[in-house]
């Protein structure tokens, strides 16, 4: 039996998880990562990191300090570039005015230059992850600690984390307006711009990302984030790229067009976009069987990278974990006793590859030469 220990998630749940605590390595650990070893079968024995490489695209997960050690063999193997799920966030990595808590951020970059992966960092203003102590400062002085905020974490980095998620979830789920947030209420809609600003001058080189859920296809939130992108291009702002969430719940599937649409429009902005958080929940999918519902997954996997991988302007694709056996959506039913958990991404609890990993892989090989 595996030793257990207790993984503290960012956002404040505990998850009991069979890994060991970072850079420890246990003989019982030891035989946990030997079942990463790849079943891919022989002569289809590209990996998803190289296929994406060969299209000049990334292809990313999100880790914590657990899944990071416990999932080390598959990640190198298969991804290109690694994405803090929590640790990254104001109120983890800056809790507390003056005091920043380095330690896994760090680790997580060290890791990636050890082992020629990228790192992106998520994200530096979020109003899900707002510090209480912004909350008492006016708004000279929230204007002030959001600048330096930034200047401190992108310039620990310069260099060394050469993309940013520099602005989280700012437009309102009815996509007309900017969310409600402290940041909007003390520093007025121009906040997006001068975050923007004050990353590009923390570091010069680094692509800077607006990231949004729920504007993936065509929307009225979607069309408010065209404009917003569109505005801030118009005033020379330095954004680079648009992330797009994509989580998928119930099988929720939108028109591949439509999708498709959305990404050229914004590329015609000056933008690059990318697949920033993807996984496709399982249960509530439609099937009579495991099998049938893990075929239906797949598809939507398929259908989606495959709306997006050959449109001039795309930079790749991040999944929101690798491995079924620690996802965040299992956290969001913590609550639920009756919750069943869930297997929302590419290989399965056992670090086994699922169709769903055979569908990227063969979306990531075709060419469309119609585009």
């Amino acid at each position: 039996m595996l030793a257990k220990f207790k993984l503290v998630f960012v956002i404040g749940f505990v998850l009991t998880c069979p890994c060991p605590i970072f850079g420890q390595e246990t003989p019982a650990f030891a035989k946990v990562r030997a079942q990463q070893k790849s079943s891919i079968p022989k002569g289809d024995e590209s990996t998803l990191r190289e296929l994406a490489l060969a299209r000049n695209q990334h292809i990313g997960a999100a880790v914590l300090p657990g899944t990071l050690e416990g999932g080390r063999d598959l990640l190198c193997e298969q991804f290109s570039l690694l994405v803090a799920e929590s640790h990254m966030k104001w109120d983890k990595i800056h809790p507390v005015k003056g005091q920043f808590e380095w330690g896994f951020p760090d680790q997580l970059v060290e890791f990636a230059e050890k082992n020629d992966l990228e790192v992106k960092g998520h994200a530096l203003v979020w109003h899900g992850s707002s510090p209480e102590y912004l909350r008492q400062l006016s708004a000279d002085e929230l204007k002030a600690e959001v600048s330096d905020h930034i200047k401190t974490v992108v310039g620990r980095y310069k260099g060394k984390v050469k993309r940013w998620d520099v602005v989280n979830e700012a437009i309102d789920d009815n996509g007309k307006t900017l969310r409600q947030s402290i940041f909007l209420e003390k520093l007025g809609p121009n906040y997006i711009a001068e975050c923007f600003i004050a990353a590009h001058k923390a570091d010069p080189a680094a692509i800077l990302i607006y990231n949004d859920y729920g504007c993936e296809g065509m929307s009225p939130k979607a069309d408010r984030q065209y404009e917003l992108i569109k505005a801030l291009k118009a005033k020379k702002v330095p954004v680079h790229e648009v992330g797009l969430q994509m989580h998928i719940f119930e099988g929720k599937r939108m028109k591949p067009e439509e999708l498709r649409s959305n990404v050229e429009r914004l590329t015609k902005l000056g933008v690059k976009v990318n697949i920033s958080e993807m996984d496709v929940a399982f249960n509530g999918l439609p099937g009579n069987s495991p099998e049938e519902r893990l075929k239906v997954q797949a598809d939507i996997y398929n259908e989606v990278i495959g709306a997006c991988v050959d449109i001039k302007g795309f930079s790749g694709v991040t999944f929101w974990g690798f491995t079924d056996r620690w996802t965040w959506i299992n956290w969001l039913n913590r609550n639920n006793p009756n919750a069943v958990p869930e297997r929302p991404l590419l290989f399965d609890s056992d670090f086994k590859e699922k169709p769903a990993f055979y569908s990227v892989q063969e979306v990531l090989r075709k060419k469309d030469k119609k585009r």
